[in-house]
């Protein structure tokens, strides 16, 4: 039996989401985790004050940003790593 036009279009859709992932947001990710969270990173020498500073920064908090920055650069990047072949394998389709 045939796939569906919906079927088919999901497919499609997660082709294109997968090459997003692999070719965009992974590598983002990765970069994001080598400056901030690397010794004397950017989470180091970012305080307070500077966020606060910062017009268009001002209201988050240091605990903020730490926590949003965390789930970029350990949970999402490393349940992309432990599904990147996967995601490869999709993202070679058309």
């Amino acid at each position: 039996m045939a796939l569906t036009a919906l079927e088919l279009d999901t497919i499609k859709r997660g082709i294109q989401a997968a090459q997003s992932v692999t070719r965009e947001l992974y590598p983002l990710l990765k970069e994001l985790n080598i400056i901030y969270d690397s010794q004397d990173g950017a989470k180091t020498t970012i305080t307070q004050q500077n966020l606060d500073a910062e017009g268009t920064l001002s209201g988050i908090t240091k605990a903020q940003l730490d926590d949003a920055m965390f789930v970029l650069t350990a949970t999402l990047r490393g349940d992309i790593e432990n599904g990147y072949a996967q995601l490869a394998e999709l993202s070679a389709r058309q």
